[in-house]
């Protein structure tokens, strides 16, 4: 037994080794052909927040209905419903907040969606 968790743990060094020291080739493999190699990163992170969020709002009108649909019935939880409220109001709230902290260079518009 001790003699698989001391391969086990040889094995992922080396992997992890390994993954140290091929992430700045993958990193820079854009070159100089463009000034700024995290560009298109920072463009798919925002694409996908903007995305998620969205998803998320509709997720959170399926609930808020399956919470209403479950009050109807006398099945009704404060806890579900303060945990989708809470949940929604922390996603909402998430623009503001990176803005409060002072980060001035986010894409992120405290008014809301840029897109």
């Amino acid at each position: 037994m001790k003699k698989s968790h001391d391969m086990f743990r040889t094995v992922l060094a080396c992997l992890l080794t390994a993954a140290i020291l091929l992430i700045p080739q993958d990193v820079w493999a854009a070159g100089a052909s463009s000034a700024d190699p995290f560009a298109s990163l920072r463009e798919k992170t925002l694409d996908a927040y903007l995305q998620g969020r969205r998803i998320a709002y509709v997720i959170s009108g399926l609930g808020a209905l399956s919470i209403g649909v479950g009050a109807f019935f006398g099945r009704f939880k404060w806890s579900t419903f303060f945990a989708l409220m809470g949940g929604l109001f922390m996603i909402s709230i998430f623009e503001q907040i990176v803005h409060w902290l002072g980060v001035t260079s986010t894409p992120f518009s405290p008014s809301g969606s840029n897109r």
